[in-house]
């Protein structure tokens, strides 16, 4: 819905999201039988119904308002009440959704961390893995732990509402000085410039550690976590931003990847899956991967809120685990749609036989080119096909376009990769996750000298291998690329000014594209070039 509005993490009803699912699958609103929503009591049901009163607490999360939420979860999962406020909830939805036309059998409300953890367990294709989720204030839990096996999940641990995780990451992002919502992203991209304080790691450990096979926890609603003078997040505060970042990661490493060590050794787990919001950091994922012994680890691009409405609906549906044909899972508009986007622009394609050809010119000379291609894809920055593309050996050029899409001078940029010039280390355990761009690895010397725009001062690049199946025009791309420069990459930001999401739709990605000053924009089989 974010998307849509053009709004980052929107807190709208997503009505103009459903009815994108509804004409993608060629359905009315009559046919849908069954209505799946995450989230059993989290928000509550007072929110959902007034989401004004968010405001009430404000967006200050040092105020004590935030723990008295998470002892409000504890409560209704311990004393049972969240059991009739998930009854409630459903019965108000249904109403709601009668309102708009559609008349479903059920409502279903299903719980946060099953949803989680069923979208990526679905999405990757063996049938036995072990799924690890840990997502603040979610129905009562912060991390929750399933056998996904023939099928069916089983769950295996669920951590105390009282965990320390809740509020850990919020807190931390704005002692940073960075908003604890829309600028997580920064952080991590601040965190590999870095380099961790000894001291400062001790003192967040002394916080978040993990206790076996949880992580610790807090006296909620008690409000430890004021910014007293001398408390961690005063030391953070008081620290080189990039030094303080690097030090919540190590944080963040030791602690979670502590217990997912833990209980991947204790099941025996050779596969295992990751969802939630706190690891939707591919730079936290490639450094877990690189601490853990097993065949296989595999996240999606954006596990946390964004897969909680495509989990839900697998929990409901249960299809079979099956490999995505890579990050596009969004809505797909045909050439006459596009057209229609350029008419209402009062723009005309070029009339070149090679489009593909004439965005490989652009991209030679060191422009960036808008690409709106295929299904929407998920990602922070529009997984290659929401994107906008910059060669990855030119570092001046990813400056500039970046400059010109207004994107933060802090961000780090994507990278789209045909997986034959250079290597990844630790690619090999984490190829589901290579493939749709939701790790970050360290490169090789080949990789880092081939293409520098794309390596963080840490070694490590936000990388996705693009398969030519999955991506045939994007692979062309590459690989044209490739033979006429050698290089064998692309750098990549979302197609949209400031802090957009990346353009859902495509009248977003014109206006995008024109306020960016970009040569030229792909918007489906159809190139526009801003000298035209």
């Amino acid at each position: 819905q974010g998307a849509l509005d053009r709004a980052a993490r929107s807190k709208v009803f997503p009505w103009a999201a459903a009815e994108d699912v509804l004409q993608a699958a060629g359905l009315g609103r009559s046919d849908v039988d069954v209505v799946a929503v995450a989230g059993r009591f989290t928000p509550p049901l007072v929110l959902r119904r007034f989401p004004g009163l968010r405001a009430l607490a404000g967006d200050d999360p040092f105020n004590p308002a935030l723990d008295a939420h998470v002892a409000y979860q504890a409560a209704l999962r311990w004393s049972g009440v969240g059991a009739f406020q998930e009854d409630q909830t459903a019965a108000w939805f249904h109403q709601l959704l009668k309102k708009r036309s559609f008349d479903p059998r059920r409502v279903v409300m299903v719980d946060m961390h099953r949803a989680l953890a069923e979208a990526a367990y679905r999405s990757q294709p063996h049938d036995r893995v072990l799924a690890i989720t840990a997502h603040p204030k979610a129905d009562g839990a912060g991390l929750a732990v399933f056998q996904a096996s023939g099928g069916l999940l089983v769950p295996l641990f669920r951590d105390s509402a009282l965990s320390t995780l809740h509020t850990h990451l919020q807190r931390c992002s704005a002692a940073v000085g960075l908003d604890p919502v829309s600028q997580v992203p920064l952080l991590w991209a601040l965190a590999g410039r870095g380099t961790p304080d000894a001291a400062l790691v001790d003192r967040l450990g002394r916080r978040l550690t993990s206790v076996g096979r949880r992580p610790s926890r807090r006296a909620y609603p008690i409000p430890q976590d004021l910014p007293l003078a001398n408390s961690v997040f005063d030391d953070l505060r008081q620290a080189d931003p990039e030094v303080a970042a690097a030090s919540v990661l190590q944080n963040l490493v030791e602690a979670l990847g502590g217990v997912v060590r833990s209980h991947a050794l204790r099941h025996g787990a050779t596969r295992v899956v990751l969802g939630g919001q706190l690891f939707d950091s591919p730079r936290l994922v490639g450094r877990i991967a690189d601490g853990l012994d097993v065949d296989e680890l595999f996240v999606l691009p954006e596990p946390g809120a964004a897969s909680l409405p495509l989990g839900a609906a697998f929990d409901v549906a249960g299809p079979a685990p099956r490999r995505l044909d890579g990050p596009g899972l969004g809505r797909e508009y045909d050439d006459a749609q596009c057209e229609l986007a350029l008419r209402a622009a009062v723009l005309a394609p070029s009339s070149t036989d090679d489009p593909v050809g004439r965005a490989v010119d652009c991209l030679v000379k060191g422009c960036g080119v808008a690409r709106f291609v295929g299904p929407g894809a998920a990602g922070h920055w529009g997984g290659g096909s929401r994107t906008v593309l910059v060669r990855a050996d030119d570092p001046e050029a990813v400056a500039r376009v970046r400059a010109s899409l207004e994107r933060d001078p802090r961000e780090e940029a994507g990278c789209l990769w045909d997986g034959r010039t250079g290597d990844l280390l630790g690619a090999e355990r984490v190829e589901g996750a290579l493939r749709l761009g939701s790790v970050a690895l360290r490169a090789d010397d080949a990789f880092a000298a081939a293409h520098p725009a794309v390596i963080a001062p840490d070694g490590r690049v936000n990388a996705r291998r693009v398969d030519p199946e999955d991506d045939p025009s994007l692979y062309e791309i590459l690989e044209r690329l490739r033979e006429r420069t050698g290089c064998g990459a692309l750098a990549a930001f979302a197609l949209g000014l400031g802090g957009e999401p990346p353009a859902a739709r495509p009248a977003d990605a014109v206006r995008a594209w024109r306020r960016g000053g970009l040569p030229a924009l792909l918007l489906g089989t159809h190139l526009v070039e801003a000298n035209r």
